[in-house]
């Protein structure tokens, strides 16, 4: 089937961060054929960046903007066949779990089955990036 291109539709601000990072909440219709399916979905917006990705969690999204800026900004085009971004691959642990996080079908379970873990210490995990990521936030602002 034939994929139907649909024009950018700006969305709502829905947070904002230093340097110009926003996340957008918007309407994605991904129409194939005449069946379009309407979805909510939080767009990262980097100035500069394209192929930024899109979220259905507010919370994944959150997440990844604090990986952003735990490790000083990264790009990620590529990244499908490159792997992860060499920025958070040698960013330590708790960011490359982080990342880890924010793709598709990846959760605390599959996670700790990975590290060889326990969830607990993915969450801890979690906890360390996410603080990193507003550390990094309130220097930028300063």
């Amino acid at each position: 089937m034939a994929e139907i291109e649909v024009p950018f539709v700006a969305g709502t601000v829905v947070a904002e961060f230093p340097r110009g990072v926003e996340i957008e909440k918007r309407e994605d219709s991904d129409s194939v054929a005449s069946t379009p399916n309407e979805t909510e979905f939080y767009h990262v917006i980097v100035p500069n960046a394209s192929n930024l990705p899109k979220f259905e969690e507010l919370d994944s999204a959150e997440l990844w903007v604090d990986v952003y800026f735990a490790v000083g900004g990264f790009v990620e085009d590529g990244t499908g066949e490159k792997g992860v971004p060499p920025k958070i691959a040698s960013a330590g642990r708790e960011v490359l779990t982080a990342y880890l996080m924010t793709q598709p079908d990846t959760d605390t379970e599959s996670l700790a089955s990975f590290f060889d873990v326990s969830k607990n210490t993915i969450y801890s995990y979690l906890s360390r990036a996410r603080s990193r990521g507003k550390d990094a936030r309130d220097a930028a602002r300063e």
